[in-house]
């Protein structure tokens, strides 16, 4: 979309006299973004299918001689609502399936005695999963007092939290290659 939209954008500026609705047509193409990294294209295909859709007519509008900018503010509008419905079907299920990635992570750190063998980075992991619960709990929370179309949710106290699991997988793989690394070294010198 991008390699299209700006050509067609600046296209639009020298020849348009009224304003694109900048900003509108941003916070579509933001929650879009968002929506995939929530891994959208697998728990809610339809409704990214269908914000990307209108973020397409989007750019399909604005190249036309004389884009009808009502048109491409509702179309943005709705690229955005799809994104955002998007986003909440598949918050819950991209959390879940990264919890059990970060658990199987620890469990992976702990088989390699890495509780024993490389404690501070292991404990470690357990704080950054804890610190990711806790997070993830409270945004969990401010999730179920929006509205469905997700108008007030404040996504980036799930990313925090998102991040936070990320590091707590990091670190208890560094801390099962550390464990695994030393027992090979007391085999060796054996």
């Amino acid at each position: 979309y991008t390699k299209y939209f700006f050509p067609a954008l600046s296209i639009c500026l020298i020849s348009c006299k009224a304003t694109l609705p900048l900003q509108e047509i941003s916070i579509a193409k933001q929650e879009v973004t968002r929506a995939k990294l929530f891994n959208s294209d697998k728990y809610a295909k339809a409704e990214l299918d269908e914000s990307r859709t209108n973020l397409f007519l989007v750019h399909e509008t604005i190249a036309e001689p004389s884009p009808d900018l009502k048109k491409v503010a509702q179309l943005s509008q709705t690229a955005t609502d799809k994104a955002r419905l998007a986003i909440n079907k598949s918050l819950p299920n991209y959390v879940k399936d990264l919890r059990q990635e970060v658990d199987s992570s620890l469990d992976a750190a702990n088989i390699a005695l890495a509780e024993s063998l490389a404690s501070d980075i292991y404990e470690q992991a357990n704080l950054l999963k804890a610190e990711g619960d806790e997070i993830v709990k409270n945004a969990d929370a401010k999730l179920a007092k929006n509205d469905p179309a997700g108008n007030e949710i404040d996504y980036n106290e799930y990313e925090k939290g998102i991040k936070r699991y990320k590091e707590s997988i990091l670190a208890s793989e560094k801390a099962r290659d550390l464990s695994l690394a030393q027992a090979q070294a007391v085999v060796d010198s054996s």
